[in-house]
């Protein structure tokens, strides 16, 4: 199947759900919370995300993405999630050796099984998505 993109999408063990909405909304408003801190070293760069419940003020989890640069390109970035008692629970790679524009990614999330991942091809791009 494609989608306007022109992906070829796998979507493998997904139903439509009311709770996808429910969680898409969770995580904007979630992403509208996020503080970078962000700190430089030789051909890297740190940044820390920090995610809130905004109606109570906890922290539900912290994102660290580690970017490496060479030739002050971007060619891989990893992004470490932590839980609120500072356990990794999810770890995504990004490489854009291939493509600056679209990188390949792979995520995966320990606690529910949720795997994403984009293999992008000479002339195409296929995204992998289960749970």
């Amino acid at each position: 199947m494609f989608n306007n993109f022109g992906w070829d999408l796998e979507m493998r063990g997904v139903k439509e759900k009311p709770m996808h909405r429910l969680l898409f909304k969770f995580f904007v408003v979630c992403s509208i919370s996020i503080l970078f801190i962000s700190e430089i070293q030789a051909g890297t760069l740190k940044r820390v995300g920090y995610a809130y419940d905004t109606k109570i003020n906890v922290l539900l989890y912290t994102e660290t993405h580690h970017e490496e640069y060479i030739d002050d390109k971007v060619c891989r970035w990893i992004v470490y999630y932590t839980d609120a008692n500072g356990k990794i629970f999810a770890k995504k790679k990004l490489d854009f050796s291939s493509n600056r524009t679209l990188p390949e990614f792979k995520l995966l999330n320990t606690q529910n099984g949720h795997h994403e991942e984009l293999d992008t091809g000479q002339d195409r791009a296929r995204y992998i998505f289960d749970k």
